[in-house]
């Protein structure tokens, strides 16, 4: 090879290199940390906005605990509305009557790390008053107002209290950190809460009541009962979903409407509700209410006469077919028995005969989103599958016709990132992923790689043309 042939061979693979080093994104692989220097915990008792159950005791890495970090110790979760008086500390006082705007309590942090040593960080000690000890430690007037509780148990206390809006909810998972809600951040992708379906958070426990104050409502999540605090004479008894009180004498009835993909009449982890289903409760003397199930999946009816009621829920997708119902009747009118100050629950599975497999992830999670009934992506009624598969082939089965997006991100709104299809009743799709998505490359970087290799190949043979002879 005479020298200018190896000077342009040279050129060429020095700004190759330079070219692939800066288009593809590289890691560096550290040692893990010794024992030593694994973050340090804290439990703290992080509030909720339930005054029945104003916190949930969890374990957070100390990093968490901080003005800066704007988390636990910062004023994100201890805002006050504008122009209102806030208490200093801000801890729960279960012998105050709080107004619906002022749950604004801010968290309770001890100053120990959870293997006892002392913890001094800046934003320790918030709201560590009397008071605050007693809730943390569940002695005194602070018993049962801290307990353990999972991921599902309090998305249902934000969700029931009717004040938090389900992004914030999922925001409020996430900014939580909490090591108990680790196994459910899994199921949601292993990154985010925010877009995740609660079918995904694991089941909601069976009560998630605690000790309550005086003269205020029990919550219950998932339709289960409780003997609620008597308050003039009327029973109040709250569930998930219910947003309302019962009043004296009366019952409540609650709904959940799903996707039942694998038609097994039960609600799997990654198969999830179906908003915007009218439903209609009949009882005693003909009497008739109606209700639509929300984002959440769930209807409900409240202030009802006790007695023996059918709730019948309306399928309008032609392309889903019932599958089940919770009197097992799979016509999607369900008997139940309402008595006062407790709600029955009824509930309705619904699959479609579509399938889709996808193809090219270098993961085993993928995110699905259906369009819903109106045929609409971006709408209120979009139904988000989350699902896992096996050896980097994913297979949805039981979908509804309609428009859908797949991705491996959850990004749906990148070409990067995201397929978009439709299917019809019966059809089976399959959605061969973007190969950029498993090397981290985008499409712009791509695109300048591409032109500057037409360059350097240009170049090169202009200087082989130009050799001396």
């Amino acid at each position: 090879m005479n020298r200018s042939k190896l000077i342009s061979s040279v050129s060429v693979s020095l700004m190759l290199g330079g070219l692939f080093t800066a288009g593809v994104s590289t890691q560096s692989v550290q040692a893990a940390p010794s024992a030593t220097t694994q973050p340090k915990k804290v439990t703290i008792c992080h509030r909720t906005h339930a005054t029945t159950n104003p916190y949930v005791r969890i374990t957070v890495s100390e990093s968490s605990i901080s003005n800066a970090a704007n988390k636990h110790g910062g004023s994100k979760h201890d805002q006050y509305p504008s122009g209102s008086s806030k208490p200093v500390p801000n801890v729960f006082d279960p012998t105050k009557t709080y107004v619906p705007n002022q749950k604004k309590w801010g968290d309770i942090i001890p100053n120990v790390y959870t293997d006892g040593t002392p913890f001094t960080a800046a934003g320790s000690s918030t709201n560590f008053t009397l008071l605050g000890l007693a809730i943390w430690n569940n002695t005194g007037a602070g018993v049962g107002l801290c307990v353990a509780k999972s991921a599902r148990d309090l998305y249902e206390l934000e969700k029931a209290s009717g004040e938090v809006t389900e992004r914030e909810i999922q925001d409020d998972l996430d900014e939580s950190g909490a090591d108990e809600f680790a196994s459910a951040l899994s199921a949601c992708g292993g990154t985010t809460f925010v877009g995740c379906s609660s079918s995904n958070l694991g089941p909601a426990s069976a009560t998630t009541t605690t000790t309550a104050p005086a003269g205020s409502a029990t919550t219950v999540a998932g339709g289960a009962t409780s003997g609620g605090a008597t308050t003039g004479g009327a029973t109040t008894t709250t569930v998930a979903g219910a947003k309302s009180t019962l009043a004296a004498g009366k019952g409540g009835l609650t709904v959940l409407v799903w996707i039942d993909g694998n038609r097994d009449g039960k609600q799997g982890a990654d198969e999830p509700v179906y908003p915007g289903v009218t439903c209609t409760a009949t009882g005693p003397g003909g009497a008739t209410k109606t209700a639509v199930s929300d984002a959440s999946g769930s209807a409900s009816f409240v202030d009802l006469d006790p007695g023996a009621w059918s709730v019948k829920c309306d399928l309008t997708d032609e392309s889903l077919e019932k599958v089940y119902d919770s009197d097992t009747t799979v016509d999607w009118t369900a008997a139940v028995t309402v008595e006062a100050g407790k709600f029955a629950e009824a509930k309705f599975g619904a699959a479609g005969t579509s399938s889709i497999e996808v193809s090219g992830v270098s993961t085993d999670s993928v995110s699905i989103k259906w369009a819903g009934a109106d045929g609409e992506l971006n709408t209120d009624d979009d139904v988000v599958f989350q699902v896992k598969g096996n050896g980097g082939k994913v297979s949805v089965q039981g979908l509804p016709a309609g428009k859908y997006v797949v991705s491996v991100t959850g990004n749906f709104d990148s070409e990067d990132e995201a397929v978009t299809l439709s299917l019809g009743a019966g059809e089976d799709a399959t959605a061969v992923m973007p190969t950029l998505s498993k090397t981290g490359l985008s499409r712009e970087p791509l695109m300048s790689l591409v032109a500057a290799l037409m360059l350097l190949s240009g170049a090169a043979l202009l200087l082989v043309r130009r050799r001396p002879v």
